[in-house]
């Protein structure tokens, strides 16, 4: 309804047709998703939308707590990036900012001691392991003939938010820095 008012009220064209299409994602990852769906407890379903690289990305991540332990369970993604030239490659692209959102949100963090970083290798570094993957990632494309746009980096910090949100709706706490915290 947001989206919708400031849509309807927005005079200025360049603007309008950012919202126009920012709903229209954030619309069809809803539906994707099925927004709206009763959920088990402890579950809970985040959407966040996005545009850079004259792109608009929306995703919604479902998540699973157990305690303090977050299991993503599902992710999908829908993209505006006008026409898609190659849909393997774009899907491909679209899942790795998907893996890459996640593991930025879950663990990278650089830490730094007497003015040095303590982080020298991936022994010390944590990254997101292929165990710990979501186990769905759908991506879907608008169906559009504009002009082709980027592609990829639209998509990673998409991820952080539509996770915080999930979390908060399964009933954990309202995370408003990163890393969130590790998987377990």
């Amino acid at each position: 309804a947001f989206y919708q008012q400031i849509y309807r009220n927005n005079t200025n064209p360049e603007q309008a047709e950012q919202v126009r299409r920012s709903l229209g994602v954030l619309e069809l990852v809803a539906d994707k998703a099925g927004w709206g769906k009763d959920l088990p407890d402890g579950e809970g379903l985040g959407l966040a939308v996005h545009h850079s690289f004259e792109s608009y990305v929306a995703m919604a991540v479902h998540v699973a707590l157990d305690g303090d332990d977050v299991r993503v369970l599902r992710v999908d993604c829908v993209v505006d990036c006008g026409l898609v030239l190659n849909p393997d490659q774009a899907r491909a692209q679209m899942e790795g900012a998907v893996i890459m959102g996640m593991s930025l949100a879950l663990y990278t963090e650089i830490t730094f001691s007497d003015g040095a970083v303590v982080h020298s290798n991936f022994d010390n570094y944590p990254v997101l392991r292929a165990n710990e993957a979501p186990p769905e990632v759908n991506v879907h494309f608008t169906n559009t003939d504009a002009t082709p746009t980027g592609l990829g980096e639209p998509g990673v910090p998409t991820f952080a938010p539509a996770l915080a949100n999930a979390i908060f709706a399964a009933g954990g706490p309202r995370h408003r820095s990163l890393p969130i915290k590790p998987l377990k």
